[in-house]
C-alpha cells in the first residue's frame, strides 16, 4: 500500500469516526474530501512534503499537512490513535450494514453501548431499542437481512480491491534481494469474484533471511506476522490478511 493509500484510508476512517462522535459536520467533510483528494494525487505524497508544497493540495491546510508529516516521519498520526481509543474500528464497518444510517450509528453507539456485531445483535432484542421512534419491526427485520449479509460477507473481499493490493505486494517483495520469483495463488489466481485472503508463493535460495526481511515491510501491521515452517501469514495495513508460501527456486 503506497503512503497515499495509507493516509486517504487514515483520513477516511478519521471523518467516519468523527461522524459516529457526532463532531462538527465541516471537519468531517474536511477530512472525508482530503481522503478522495489524497487518494486521487499520482506523486508520492512524501515528494510533495520535502518540496514543502503540501498546503498547495486543494483542500489540505496547514493542520491536515502537519497530519500528514506526522505519518510520513513517525508512520502514526496521534490523533487517529486518540480516536481509536474511543470508536473501536469494528464499529466502521458496522456503519455499512443495511439499513444502518449516520443518526442510527451515533445512537446506537452513544446509547446503547454498541461496539461490535454481537452488541448490534442484542440491541435488536432490546425494547428500549424497539420503542425507539422511527424503529420498528419493518426496520428490525432489515437489519436482521443486513447483519446476516455482512456475516456472509464478513471474511470476504473482493476481487477489485485483493488484486492491486496482491499486485503491489508483489512488486514489493520482488526488491527483497533473497526472492527471485513471487506469483499469485488460491482463488485469487483464479479470479474468483471474492477471495477470503491473498495467496502468494514466492522462490527463494534463503528461508530464513526471507522472512527476516519480510518482517521489515513497512505495510504490515505490527505483532500480525505468523511464521511456520515455509508459510509467512500477516496483515496488511489495510486489513487484508496474506498468506505468503515460501519454496525453494
Amino acid at each position: 500500500m503506497t503512503t497515499n493509500t495509507k493516509i486517504a484510508s487514515i483520513f477516511n476512517n478519521i471523518g467516519n469516526m468523527l461522524d459516529i462522535l457526532g463532531d462538527n459536520p465541516f471537519k468531517i467533510r474536511a477530512y472525508k474530501n482530503a481522503s478522495k483528494t489524497v487518494q486521487s494525487i499520482e506523486t508520492d505524497l512524501r515528494v510533495i512534503s520535502v518540496e514543502g508544497q503540501l498546503t498547495e493540495i486543494k483542500g489540505i491546510g496547514k493542520d491536515l499537512a502537519k497530519k500528514i508529516e506526522e505519518f510520513i516521519n513517525t508512520g502514526r498520526i496521534e490523533y487517529y490513535d486518540e480516536l481509536k481509543s474511543r470508536v473501536p474500528e469494528e464499529l466502521l464497518r458496522i456503519k455499512n450494514i443495511q439499513g444502518i444510517g449516520p443518526k442510527l450509528i451515533q445512537t446506537l453507539f452513544n446509547d446503547f453501548n454498541v461496539r461490535n456485531i454481537t452488541d448490534l445483535e442484542e440491541t435488536l432484542a432490546n425494547p428500549d431499542f424497539q420503542e425507539l421512534k422511527g424503529v420498528g419491526t419493518k426496520k428490525i427485520n432489515e437489519l436482521k437481512v443486513g447483519i446476516k449479509l455482512f456475516k456472509s460477507y464478513e471474511n470476504k473481499i473482493n476481487l477489485g480491491i485483493a488484486l492491486p493490493a496482491a499486485e503491489y505486494l508483489i512488486t514489493e517483495l520482488l526488491k527483497l534481494p533473497t526472492i527471485k520469483k513471487a506469483e499469485l495463488t488460491g482463488d485469487l489466481s483464479r479470479g474468483t469474484e471474492t477471495v477470503e485472503l491473498i495467496e502468494i508463493v514466492v522462490s527463494s535460495d534463503n528461508q530464513n533471511k526471507t522472512i527476516e526481511e519480510i518482517k521489515k515491510l513497512i505495510f504490515i501491521r505490527e505483532d500480525s506476522l505468523k511464521i511456520k515452517k515455509d508459510e509467512v501469514n500477516f496483515i496488511l495495513d489495510s486489513g487484508l490478511p496474506v498468506r505468503l508460501k515460501i519454496s525453494n527456486p
